[in-house]
């Protein structure tokens, strides 16, 4: 084979290569799903997950600053106490759109999303993104990691942040630290 020939066909392939790349990567209908299995799978009821959630939510991280290791959280929560809430405001504001997006999706597609996690939150590929939530998806915290105990399709689904946790309170409805039970 001359070096001719040999340079029109490593033309063609790379001519074509991106186009096959690119044609793989385009999502069908329900194609991009496949990444987020466990979140439309149903949950099983973990005992030590219920804890742990439990814990997060009656005592989040961020209110444990370690005066060595987070020194500049001290200065911030001491000088700037407003900066602090508003993360944490912001953060459970978050939770809300989280929950009314999910909320959204179920309603206009067939299999429905019962859980929640940072990867679907964080992923371009989500099923959420962009037509329920924008991407990049706004954090008040660069901490700030979505996970959710529960199941949306039962009521019983808890959206809660790693960080900051969620709102031991909802507005009209009970605590939802007794309603994962």
């Amino acid at each position: 084979m001359s070096a001719k020939t040999f340079a029109k066909a490593l033309l063609i392939v790379a001519f074509l290569s991106p186009v096959l790349l690119a044609a793989q990567k385009l999502p069908g209908q329900n194609g991009h799903l496949k990444n987020f299995e466990s979140c439309f799978e149903a949950e099983e009821a973990d005992s030590e997950k219920l804890v742990k959630v439990k814990k997060i939510i009656a005592d989040p991280p961020c209110f444990r600053l370690s005066l060595i290791a987070n020194f500049h959280g001290y200065l911030l929560l001491a000088f700037f106490p407003r900066n602090f809430s508003e993360q944490l405001r912001d953060c459970y504001f978050n939770q809300g759109a989280i929950r009314g997006a999910i909320e959204m999706y179920n309603t206009e597609n067939e299999l429905p999303l019962r859980r929640i996690n940072s990867e679907l939150v964080d992923n371009a590929n989500s099923p959420l993104m962009p037509e329920y939530l924008k991407y990049p998806f706004p954090k008040p915290s660069v901490s700030c990691q979505y996970d959710s105990v529960g199941d949306i399709t039962m009521g019983n689904l808890i959206i809660y942040c790693r960080y900051h946790g969620a709102p031991t309170k909802l507005p009209g409805k009970a605590n939802p630290v007794n309603a994962i039970e």
